[in-house]
Formats: structure tokens, sequence, C-alpha cells
């Protein structure tokens, strides 16, 4: 999308000492972990929860980045649009986006074309990326925590088979 929001996840530092045990990769590890962040608990509510739909195509674009990886900076972008990007913008930004009833502002009903689909959508609403990401950033810490703990117990169990 053309403007940006962003979240600072925390717990990461400490997840990342948790998996220092599996030296160089463990950077690596981290960020597959923020990936997977991302997917769970911003990428997957967005789509099933808060994006108005229409046809769809909106929530199909949505998606989360391949991790960057800088020294112990890591980063996920989410986004929407594709080649629908001034609509996802326009649709994040409209307060009334999903909540229009069918009818705008002006109290016009919108009709649909003869074998189209409505033209409005009934579910959703603005904000569909940045509310599922602030919601997310409160869980950062124990989920982050309680991934890298699972990922370390998972490992201890393969070295003693």
């Amino acid at each position: 999308m053309a403007s940006g929001y962003s979240i600072k996840v925390t717990g990461l530092q400490a997840a990342l000492k948790n998996l220092a045990v599996l030296g160089p990769a463990a950077a690596q590890g981290a960020a597959i972990m923020l990936k997977n962040f991302a997917d769970t608990h911003i990428v997957t509510p967005a789509k099933t929860d808060y994006a108005p739909v229409v046809t769809g195509n909106l929530r199909s674009t949505i998606q989360a980045s391949v991790p960057i990886v800088s020294g112990l900076r890591f980063s996920v972008t989410v986004s929407a649009g594709g080649p629908a990007e001034k609509y996802a913008l326009k649709v994040h930004e409209n307060p009334r986006s999903g909540k229009t009833g069918g009818v705008s502002p002006s109290g016009k009903k919108y009709y649909p074309r003869l074998g189209a689909p409505v033209p409005y959508s009934t579910v959703g609403g603005w904000k569909y990326l940045e509310i599922p990401a602030r919601i997310a950033a409160q869980n950062s810490s124990k989920w982050l925590l309680a991934e890298s703990a699972a990922i370390m117990a998972s490992i201890q169990r393969r070295m003693k088979r």
C-alpha cells in the first residue's frame, strides 16, 4: 500500500536468546518466527474478520513478506492491494467500509448491475490491517517466548533420539 504503519514487536530478543543454541541459524529461526507471527496474528485475522469483501479480490491480496534480516533486526511487511492498491488504500482509510448498508453518504442507494455481485461490502471495515496489527503487538512477547520455547523443546527431543 502507498502509506505505511509500523508496530514494534517485543519479546524477539528474549526469544532469540532461547534460540541461541542454534548458533548462526538463530537469526534465521527468529525471522521465520516473526513471519509466522505476522501470518497467524495479522494476515489471517485481517482476511477472515476485518477486510471488507465485495468480490474477494482485496482479501486475496493480504499477505506478509519474506522476512528481512539485518544483524539482529528483523522485519516483515504486511500489505494488501496488489493491482488494486488504490482501492485497498481507499477502503482501509474509509470509516464507512463494510458498514454502508448499500447507501451512499448522500442517501443514494447502491444498485447492483445485472448479473454482478452486490456492489458494497456487508462485512469487515476500515483499518483492516492496522487493527489486527495493533492487537497482535499486544500479544507479541508472550507468543514469541512460547514459540521459541516450543522450538527449543522440539530440538532437544530430536537430539535425544
